[in-house]
């Protein structure tokens, strides 16, 4: 770009990820210039800046092309994504509608924790005795819903399934249910615990009959059954019905013990057991809702924190780094979008987005929408196999997108990090497979070694 169009390093954007990439970034460039100059100055060997020089037509105008580069280095447009896109709101604070004194935020956990907390206070300090029982056992506290907050790096996520809140049906039926166990158990507790006694039932589900202590003649089934007693004890103590019911409840019903009953020594009848029976249908039937529910608040959350996070940075004046892409996108497409997408283009010749394989789809609108056209050039560098991972967010269908959307594409398939034999081994693994990465729109190439002159050798990797 600078040989062969003659463009000034600050006509250059170079946009990657991190501040150590971009730091990274400055040093090798500046490096590579600098390589360039001694090689058009003194010869040598290298073949690229060769080629270049010889499109250019005229070496010496390349070499002042190269000095000039070197001259205004400190100039060089080489940015975060984050910083490239304060900067343009800086510059377009008119017409992109940006507050000159808003202050940009490195942590937006506590205004995070404050959703995360008046979410929890809308949903349960008016609920439902079983729903908040449900919900202090499944879902620990506000600080469930804070995880999940923090997890959301894109914010144009789609939440699928999108469930309604349940209407909680099963509701009455299960608290009469409950009521029935906590009214029978006080006069069934002592036939429940000889029956359950019985060697009819099967030692491994409640324990062996056998005494293991001579001297008083106990055995793992009398411990288990006392066990199983003091649970019921607490249980019906509550004076919720609220599940989750404690783990061996499904131990009192009929069909658990009928099926634990011994070959050919069926179990007696007890109504105990049919009540809790019936009981642990309609616990079922509720814990269905609740889960229900549970999937409700999660696409609820992310509505309402969409709604109360952008008020509340609004009124507090400040923005996370994530807030100027939207708003930058958001500016791209009102009204004012294609003056401020040619005040960028006149600015830079050309862009190139580094680890474009991290990107998402607010990230690839923006600079299809800013480097979309025939006076600029775009290059978008990444490996799709890597936007697999999802790292910083990064979304592998964005990904594709861009590249059905991309005129020119070309891959290195020559590998200069890795020895010969495992490269063989990577081509022979992945290339018995039709689809490895299980999209058609990411092939494997088979990659060669640059080591040409050492293929031969047989060392292991």
């Amino acid at each position: 770009l600078i040989v062969e169009r003659g463009l000034g390093v600050h006509e250059i954007l170079v946009v990657t990820y991190t501040k150590a990439a971009t730091e990274e970034l400055k040093s090798r460039i500046r490096h590579r210039l600098m390589d360039a100059k001694t090689y058009l100055i003194y010869g040598g060997f290298d073949t690229l800046v060769e080629a270049i020089a010889e499109r250019c037509g005229d070496r010496d105008l390349a070499l002042q092309r190269i000095v000039d580069a070197l001259t205004d280095f400190d100039r060089a447009a080489i940015f975060t994504i984050h910083g490239f896109c304060q900067r343009l709101l800086h510059e377009h604070t008119f017409e992109t509608g940006n507050l000159f004194d808003t202050e940009l935020i490195t942590d937006q956990t506590d205004l995070l924790r404050e959703i995360a907390d008046d979410f929890w206070r809308k949903h349960f300090y008016n609920a439902e005795p079983e729903v908040v029982r449900y919900a202090v056992e499944k879902l620990n506290g506000p600080e469930y819903f804070l995880k999940l907050l923090e997890q959301l790096k894109a914010a144009d996520i789609k939440i699928i399934p999108n469930v309604a809140r349940p209407s909680w049906q099963n509701l009455p039926t299960n608290r009469g249910a409950f009521q029935r166990v906590k009214t029978a158990w006080p006069d069934s507790r002592r036939t429940v615990a000889r029956l359950l006694k019985d060697p009819a039932l099967n030692g491994r589900t409640y324990g062996s009959v056998k005494a293991f202590d001579r001297d008083t003649g106990v055995s793992k089934r009398d411990l288990k059954v006392t066990a199983l007693l003091d649970e019921m004890d607490r249980f019906v103590g509550y004076t919720s019905s609220g599940p989750p019911v404690f783990k061996d409840f499904e131990k009192f019903t009929a069909t658990k013990l009928s099926q634990s009953a011994k070959s050919g020594q069926p179990f007696p009848p007890y109504e105990f057991f049919d009540i809790c029976e019936n009981f642990m249908t309609s616990h079922n039937a509720l814990m269905a809702e609740l889960e229900t529910f549970l999937l409700y608040l999660k696409t609820e959350l992310f509505r309402f924190a969409a709604t109360e996070l952008s008020a509340r940075k609004k009124e507090r004046n400040v923005q996370f780094f994530d807030d100027l892409l939207l708003i930058v996108k958001r500016a791209l497409e009102s009204d004012r979008g294609n003056a401020i997408a040619a005040a960028v283009r006149s600015k830079y010749r050309a862009a190139l987005v580094d680890e474009f394989q991290d990107t998402d789809s607010v990230q690839y609108e923006i600079f299809s929408q800013l480097f979309s056209s025939k006076v600029c050039v775009l290059f978008l560098i990444g490996d799709p196999k890597q936007a697999i991972y999802g790292f910083r967010g990064a979304d592998i269908f964005a990904y594709l997108r861009a590249s059905r959307c991309t005129r020119n594409k070309h891959t290195l398939t020559e590998n200069w990090r890795s020895g010969p034999a495992l490269i063989e081994a990577v081509n022979t693994i992945f290339s018995r497979v039709k689809a490895p990465f299980l999209f058609n729109d990411i092939p494997f190439i088979r990659g060669t070694s640059g080591e040409k002159h050492i293929v031969g050798d047989d060392r292991l990797p």
